[in-house]
């Protein structure tokens, strides 16, 4: 099994220790995976700016959540699926409108979709696959 560092704002590059304070800024703590980004300042970078754009999207808490679970679950993540649901919770989203169960089972049927779709044909979307 691959070993990765946790950095801390201590012991982290010095490129990535402010990267590291926006974090902070941000969650109110380092998530492990910051943690381990820091190894590569454009990564930890990349990663938090592409998270504000698509936070800053037109989509509301539930439908960010569905999005990120999907891809999340799509990819077997064993980190990302409980991370996003406490950050779920923490917003305050319903458990099921990224579950799937209950009345939300339709309503974000097609953010679920589009994710998984994404996934698998990133580079493959033409004009004939609809409007996103």
């Amino acid at each position: 099994m691959t070993e990765f560092t946790l950095y801390t704002a201590e012991n982290a590059p010095e490129e990535s220790k402010s990267l590291m304070a926006d974090s902070v800024a941000a969650f109110g703590m380092v998530p492990n995976l910051h943690a381990v980004m820091a190894e590569a300042p454009t990564l930890l970078k990349g990663y938090q700016v592409l998270h504000e754009l698509f936070q800053n999207t037109s989509f509301n808490a539930e439908e960010l959540t569905v999005v990120w679970q999907s891809i999340n679950v799509e990819h077997n993540c064993h980190y990302c699926v409980p991370a996003h649901s406490a950050i779920a919770a923490s917003m305050k989203v319903d458990q099921g409108a990224y579950s799937g169960d209950g009345e939300h089972r339709f309503r974000f049927y097609r953010e679920h979709l589009n994710s998984t779709h994404w996934v698998h044909d990133i580079f493959n979307l033409s004009v004939h696959d609809g409007q996103f």
